[in-house]
């Protein structure tokens, strides 16, 4: 139902539950839909709430009216095999995400899928982000008026053309400053051959595995060559 080489994958929990909390506050229109051998079945429904405990997601079969209806569309849920995995996609096609099977239930007229450790979401930006195939450290310098720099290893989250996402701890938070520059030295293993100057962006608090950290966004003064971009891809997905 979609392409998900347009999309960009998430791991990260806390950016998939507050994706869905979004969607849901916003009416949450989406369809479900499951695959059978020679056929699919499509149910159109609306997240009501997501249980933020629990981490669930429960919906009611509804539809808003605006959007194509599949031809293969159901309204009865007993109609949903919960041996199959179960798939959804939000009407505007913003987030994409698995339920597997056994791991979702009806409860009378609701069907509760939880919250997926894995989604898909509409990339929006016009340079798409790459997360880190696997826990990245980035060579961080900052010079400080009077008195020289301060070197860091900070936690890259993700990586554009145009910028890189990074994270610390709260203890760190106090040296850092929007509009501040910082340069980068350093991706992975790999020693940048000229450090990339930016500047920072946007500062937020969030919360992902139990745990509260500060992320940031470093917009570069000018966006990284082809060069560049191809020497530090191989860190990316």
């Amino acid at each position: 139902m979609i392409d998900t080489k347009k999309l960009r994958i998430s791991q990260k929990s806390s950016e998939i539950l507050s994706n869905v909390i979004r969607i849901a506050m916003r009416e949450g229109y989406g369809f479900l839909w499951q695959n059978f051998e020679d056929h699919r079945k499509v149910w159109p429904v609306q997240i009501n709430n997501v249980d933020v405990d629990t981490r669930t997601i429960i919906m009611d079969v509804d539809f808003d009216g605006s959007s194509p209806v599949p031809k293969e569309v159901c309204y009865k849920l007993d109609e949903i095999d919960l041996s199959k995995g179960l798939y959804f996609k939000g009407d505007e096609k913003e987030i994409l995400f698995k339920a597997e099977e056994g791991s979702f239930f009806i409860n009378n007229s609701q069907i509760i899928v939880p919250v997926p450790s894995i989604a898909y979401f509409k990339e929006s930006r016009s340079n798409p982000r790459f997360t880190p195939i696997e826990p990245l450290s980035l060579g961080v310098k900052k010079f400080i008026h009077g008195h020289g720099h301060t070197d860091l290893n900070l936690n890259c989250r993700n990586l554009s053309k145009g910028g890189i996402g990074f994270t610390l701890s709260y203890a760190n938070a106090h040296m850092f400053k929007k509009n501040e520059k910082v340069f980068i030295e350093r991706i992975g293993d790999f020693e940048l051959p000229k450090s990339l100057e930016g500047s920072i962006s946007y500062i937020r608090k969030f919360h992902e595995e139990r745990e509260n950290k500060i992320l940031m966004g470093l917009s570069f003064k000018k966006e990284l060559s082809e060069k560049m971009y191809s020497d530090v891809s191989s860190f990316f997905q």
